[in-house]
């Protein structure tokens, strides 16, 4: 082989050389792209995280202040059951008492009117005693 043929056949091996580094070159520009994007994106997911963060801490807090109302009203929720347990026994207390009562009323009207049944008897004696002559 002649310097002239090896020559051309390492100009070809230099130029199948160049063609390979430059479609890596592609190649690597594609995936620093790709790598660019992909940075972009976990940047937007950090992002995402950090409010989704902010909400969690946001909700906890919502929590905390329900939690702390539920206890106010559970405590006023007892109150009230404990007046409406000294409600009750005051009522009971009431209807006994309404009952003497009424029981009390109904002996002192049947003595009114034995009573007045009498006076009657009594009020004919005086008057049949006024007739008689002494």
């Amino acid at each position: 082989m002649s310097e002239k043929e090896l020559l051309e056949i390492l100009v070809q091996k230099v130029t199948g050389i160049e063609m390979r580094v430059t479609h890596i070159e592609t190649d690597i520009t594609g995936i620093k792209t790709d790598i660019t994007g992909m940075k972009t994106e976990i940047t937007g997911m950090k992002t995402e995280i950090t409010g989704m963060k902010t909400d969690v801490t946001d909700i906890k807090t919502e929590m905390t202040d329900m939690k702390s109302e539920l206890k106010d009203v559970k405590s006023t929720v007892n109150r009230i059951e404990k007046r409406q347990n000294a409600i009750f026994e005051q009522t009971a207390g009431l209807i006994e008492f309404r009952t003497g009562v009424i029981s009390t009323l109904q002996e002192i009207n049947e003595n009114q009117k034995s009573i007045s049944e009498v006076l009657g008897e009594h009020e004919i004696q005086i008057r049949n005693l006024r007739r008689c002559p002494v």
